[in-house]
């Protein structure tokens, strides 16, 4: 089966974003920290990785399907300056509405409220509180 999937790599909160994903957008999630991983998959990392800082993260079944991990630069390199945001299209305006609530209720700031783009669609933007950009947006005669 081919698909797509984004990885996305924290400044160390893993765990804290995988969790609150799963509570939004659904799936089921499973996490691998460093000290769970094979020695022969860690021979190219640094020595000095946290044995609790998660090496893999897997969100699936839900809303979206995510990959991650924390970052092992120092320091971290934060998110919410990233060039990139994630778009989830979605069936209806209130299926929007209320993915887009929830973010904002857990920490997020809206980017953009939903309304019409001149092409039909509804868009709109949040940034979570770990700084990941969702778009939402809903086709044009779906709603």
């Amino acid at each position: 089966m081919a698909g797509f999937s984004a990885y996305l790599t924290f400044p160390g909160c893993t765990p804290e974003a995988f969790t609150l994903y799963q509570q939004i957008f659904g799936g089921e999630l499973m996490l691998w920290s460093h000290g769970q991983v094979s020695p022969p998959v860690l021979e190219d990392l640094p020595a000095d990785i946290p044995p609790g800082s998660v090496a893999h993260a897997e969100l699936s079944g839900g809303y979206v399907a995510l990959h991650g991990g924390d970052e092992r630069a120092d320091p971290p390199r934060p998110l919410d300056d990233a060039p990139f945001h994630l778009v989830l299209t979605l069936d209806t305006p209130d299926e929007a509405d209320t993915l887009m609530d929830r973010l904002l209720e857990e920490g997020g700031t809206a980017e953009r409220t939903l309304r019409a783009t001149p092409e039909g669609h509804l868009h709109g933007a949040v940034r979570d509180r770990f700084g990941v950009l969702w778009a939402v947006e809903v086709p044009p005669g779906t709603a």
